[in-house]
């Protein structure tokens, strides 16, 4: 990288263009990209900037992600009708992710919105609304 970059997000960009241009060559860029980064001691960016680029090829490519919590396993029914809370007419990648904590009901996380509709979120708000009066 000959280029003088001001952010991690810039890098991200460059990475994410290089393996939009060429996705055959993927592993080769990323084995390259990862001597860069040593070389100029920046090895713990390299999450973070994996993290962005991802991002930046999902939006590329014009699929969304899409990151359900829940307290049990969910059918693909369920699953297709938590993602669709956030996102209305792109294809979806999701990842379900057991949470038991949460009592019942799901979490959904798309970009930078929560959508929690949890057990454990509303008797919070009961809680609270019970403290306040």
């Amino acid at each position: 990288m000959s280029t003088k970059f001001k952010t991690s997000r810039d890098i991200a960009k460059v990475l994410a263009g290089e393996l939009l241009k060429n996705p055959d060559q993927s592993e080769k860029i990323l084995k390259n990209f990862k001597a860069t980064l040593a070389e100029y001691n920046l090895e713990n960016s390299l999450s973070y900037i994996l993290k962005q680029a991802q991002k930046i090829i999902l939006d590329q490519n014009r699929i969304n992600k899409v990151k359900i919590f829940s307290s049990h396993p969910l059918s693909a029914d369920q699953v297709l009708k938590a993602s669709v809370v956030l996102t209305k007419d792109r294809e979806v990648e999701k990842e379900l992710v057991l949470q038991e904590d949460l009592i019942g009901g799901v979490v959904v996380e798309h970009k930078y919105m929560i959508y929690d509709a949890s057990l454990k979120n509303a008797l919070g708000r009961l809680r609270a609304g019970l403290l306040k009066s």
